[in-house]
C-alpha cells in the first residue's frame, strides 16, 4: 500500500496554487486538513491566546434548520475548557519550561487530528484547482468556520495503474470508506 503524501500548502513557495501545479493528474483519494497550529511561547498571554485557539478550532460548520413554523434547530461544534482548567492553563502559562514542553506536545499532535475533508477524484490537480476557487463548496464551508483553505494542508495517496482504480464507482467506494474511518467535519454528503 502506498503511503499518503502530504503538503502543507502555507510551506510551498508560491503557496497552493504552486502546489497544484506539481500535483499529477492521477486518481486519488484526498483529505484537507485545518492549518498547522502555531503556539506562541513569547509571553503567557500570547500562549494561552494560541493554545485557546486551537481548543476553540471549529471542526465542522454550523448547521441551522428550521422545525415546523416555530422552532429553529442550530447545531454547533464548540470546544472549550472549563473554567477549572483555563485557569489552571493560565497559571502554568508563566512557567516558560511549561510553554514550551505544550507547544511540543500540540506540535506532536497534530497528525492525530480528524481531516476537515475527504474526497476522491480521477484528476488530483484540477480537483484541487476546483476546490481552491474560492466559490467552491468547500472554500465556502471552510470560510463559513473562520479556516482558509488556501493554507490548508493536503494529504493524498494515488490510485494504482490499472482500471478498476479509474472508475468512478471504485473511487467512491473508497472514498466513503476513508470519510467514515477519519469522520471529516466539512463534508457535505458523503460518497
Amino acid at each position: 500500500m502506498k503511503e499518503f503524501k502530504w503538503i502543507d500548502f502555507s510551506a510551498v513557495r508560491g503557496g497552493a496554487a504552486a502546489a497544484c501545479q506539481r500535483l499529477p493528474d492521477s486518481p486519488a483519494v484526498y483529505a484537507f486538513f485545518a492549518p498547522r497550529p502555531t503556539i506562541s511561547t513569547a509571553t503567557a498571554d500570547a500562549f494561552v491566546s494560541s493554545v485557546m485557539d486551537v481548543v476553540q478550532h471549529k471542526a465542522s460548520p454550523t448547521h441551522t434548520r428550521t422545525l415546523g413554523s416555530l422552532h429553529t434547530v442550530r447545531l454547533d461544534n464548540q470546544s472549550d475548557l472549563s473554567d477549572s482548567k483555563r485557569e489552571r492553563l493560565e497559571e502554568y502559562a508563566q512557567i516558560e519550561n511549561f510553554r514550551s514542553f505544550l507547544a511540543d506536545i500540540i506540535a506532536a499532535a497534530v497528525p492525530l487530528r480528524c481531516p476537515l475533508y475527504v474526497g476522491q477524484t480521477g484528476d488530483l490537480s484540477r480537483r484541487i484547482k476546483d476546490h481552491l476557487n474560492p466559490g467552491s463548496d468547500l472554500a465556502t464551508r471552510l470560510r463559513s468556520a473562520s479556516i482558509q483553505i488556501e493554507i490548508c494542508t493536503l494529504s493524498y495517496a494515488l490510485m494504482p495503474e490499472n482500471e478498476l482504480y479509474k472508475d468512478t464507482q471504485t473511487l467512491t467506494l473508497i472514498e466513503e470508506i476513508v470519510t467514515r474511518l477519519a469522520r471529516p467535519g466539512f463534508v457535505g454528503r458523503i460518497g
